[in-house]
């Protein structure tokens, strides 16, 4: 299946991804250990996502994270993702915004 990447946000703090198809729409989320300005900046982008996502027909914005990656388990409660189960060793969580 063929998807497309492109670059939301590059600066000091972070780089954060998009990758999409006809069937997905991912974040790559930074690899960084999140300052408070750079959690608040990547909800507000997520909020805004998840409207374009909404608005295009996907069915919402999802992450995938190894299982023993703390940090970013950590990061993505932060930035308001619920854990919705497991593929190929991974744990996927899907965005609900701030609840």
């Amino acid at each position: 299946m063929k998807s497309t990447r492109f670059t939301l946000i590059e600066d000091e703090d972070m780089i954060l991804d998009l990758e999409y198809s006809d069937q997905y729409f991912i974040l790559h989320l930074p690899l960084f250990t999140p300052k408070k300005s750079s959690v608040q900046r990547l909800r507000v982008k997520l909020e805004e996502l998840k409207e374009f996502a909404d608005t295009i027909g996907y069915t919402g914005v999802y992450a995938a994270i190894g299982k023993d990656d703390k940090p970013m388990h950590k990061l993505v409660r932060l930035l308001y993702f619920k854990h919705i189960g497991e593929n190929e060793g991974l744990d996927i969580f899907a965005y609900v915004g701030e609840t």
